[in-house]
């Protein structure tokens, strides 16, 4: 008859190092979100046409995550009429500001989170 042991501690250790890294990871992840959402609100605020500057202040951010799962930015611009700007009407060309900005800054945000995930599995 043969017999072997594992020795649990060495797991469980590693299971308490992956949720150490876990929780930084998540901390890190929501900063990008947050300043990829900031980055965003500002590029638009200086790309929004301006006549009375209605438009430019409409522009807000908000965050949602308040579990693990959900790290979200929101950028909008509240003016009833953002979205004519945005993307014209049959009268006006568009004067796109809010999708040019998240397309600007989208991308540095993936790479953010690449390194995050990238310093979260260094080391196991």
């Amino acid at each position: 008859m043969n017999s072997f042991g594992i020795d649990a501690s060495t797991l469980s250790a590693f299971a308490d190092q992956l949720e150490r890294k876990s929780e930084a990871a998540e901390f890190l992840v929501r900063g990008a979100v947050r300043k990829t959402t900031m980055d965003i609100a500002a590029d638009a605020k200086s790309a929004a046409p301006v006549d009375t500057g209605n438009l430019r202040s409409s522009i807000q951010t908000s965050f949602a995550g308040s579990n693990a799962q959900v790290a979200q930015g929101v950028v909008q611009a509240r003016a009833d009429y953002s979205k004519f700007v945005e993307f014209g009407t049959s009268r006006a060309a568009p004067q796109p500001f809010l999708g040019p900005a998240g397309d600007k800054h989208l991308p540095k945000l993936q790479e953010a989170v690449g390194q995050v995930i990238g310093k979260l599995v260094e080391g196991l």
